[in-house]
């Protein structure tokens, strides 16, 4: 039986996914290079990896010829630890993903819903989802509440705005381990 607190996501992953929103809320049109999508991608996958590598992870993230990051890997940014060396003859074991993320850019919620829907699965704490489009606010909160088999999870849907300051509306969603929403922050 289910103890009657449901079980909520601790430190230091609260600091992690704070620390997110502070790092997504200091990218703006000044600091990427154009408007065009891929390098907006680049600036949240480096912002986010130099970020995830201060709090001692590594990351996974294509297209960042000039960082030393893993290839993609399930997601479109991903931080994790593996153990080197256990002792035992088994190197490299993955210990932790603290972070999944995913981009999508185009305007479409089927879209925007597809990439989401992969956070759903995952059982990292903090799942972060980068979109342009302010309409799927409703739509994306509306699969947290539906999802079944969810984990406590912090959301992070960070919805660029254009040449506004800062450059993303940004709201959290944090949610026990029965994926029942428990706190929200945000417009």
């Amino acid at each position: 039986m289910k103890d009657q607190f449901a079980t909520l996501v601790q430190e230091p992953y609260r600091k992690y996914a704070d620390e997110v929103v502070h790092a997504l809320n200091e990218i703006t049109d000044e600091t990427v290079k154009s408007k065009g999508n891929r390098d907006w991608t680049l600036a949240v996958k480096h912002k986010l990896g130099e970020l995830g590598e201060q709090n001692g992870f590594s990351t996974c993230a294509s297209g960042c010829r000039d960082r030393e990051y893993d290839a993609e890997w399930l997601y479109d940014l991903v931080w994790y630890k593996n153990n080197f060396n256990d002792g035992k003859g088994h190197d490299r074991r993955l210990t932790e993903v603290p972070l999944v993320m995913e981009i999508e850019w185009s305007p479409d919620f089927l879209q925007i819903r597809y990439d989401f829907e992969k956070l759903l699965v995952a059982n990292a704490p903090i799942k972060a989802m980068v979109f342009w489009n302010e309409n799927a606010f409703e739509g994306l909160e509306d699969g947290i509440k539906k999802y079944k088999n969810g984990v406590a999870s912090i959301y992070i849907l960070a919805c660029y705005v254009g040449e506004k300051v800062p450059a993303f509306n940004i709201r959290t969603f944090k949610t026990d381990d029965t994926g029942r929403i428990t706190e929200f922050t945000g417009q």
